[in-house]
């Protein structure tokens, strides 16, 4: 790590992936619904199967088979009810550098 005036930055030395699927504004925000330890109606939970997440007994929540783990309530929509991020750069197709765009599990 080094340190470019008062901000510290990070050197990678590849290219990580980026998935940017979609995107939301104030327009969506009815949509994110509570998730959290404490939040009684355990929102999207089951949204996919397995669910989505699990409430845990220590205080937390689990996303996606323990891939994520958070202790905070949070407000939350899945993905799958937003729009494209393509959407609002209809040009971005034809400018990617090094990636593509997926549709489901084929390249548009």
């Amino acid at each position: 790590m080094e340190k470019r005036g008062s901000l510290d930055f990070i050197e990678l030395n590849y290219r990580p992936h980026l998935i940017i699927t979609s995107h939301a504004d104030q327009s969506h925000w009815n949509l994110f619904k509570n998730t959290g330890p404490g939040d009684p109606d355990n929102n999207f939970q089951q949204y996919l199967k397995p669910y989505w997440y699990r409430k845990s007994g220590r205080g937390s929540i689990n996303f996606m088979k323990r891939t994520f783990r958070t202790s905070l309530t949070n407000a939350t929509c899945p993905v799958a009810e937003l729009p494209s991020f393509i959407s609002i750069f209809p040009k971005l197709r034809s400018n990617i550098c090094f990636g593509r765009l997926l549709n489901k599990s084929r390249n548009i």
